[in-house]
């Protein structure tokens, strides 16, 4: 059986829940990572940032022919 680990914050899924779980409790299972809600929705704002164009870092073409 797999623990789900938040791999951001590091939180543990129970049932519905995410709670953090200490260093030894987790030392011995297998864990398998993903994103709890809140941070699957910070990363989310990020993607549709970038993926929308509203940042400084656009790629544009520098040479133009004339």
């Amino acid at each position: 059986m797999f623990i789900v680990q938040c791999c951001v914050c590091g939180k543990v899924r129970c049932n519905t829940n995410w709670i953090y779980l200490s260093k030894k409790e987790l030392e011995s299972s297998k864990i398998s990572h993903t994103y709890c809600p809140e941070c699957a929705r910070a990363e989310m704002k990020k993607i549709n940032f970038f993926r929308h164009g509203n940042n400084k870092f656009k790629i544009t073409s520098q040479s133009k022919e004339k």
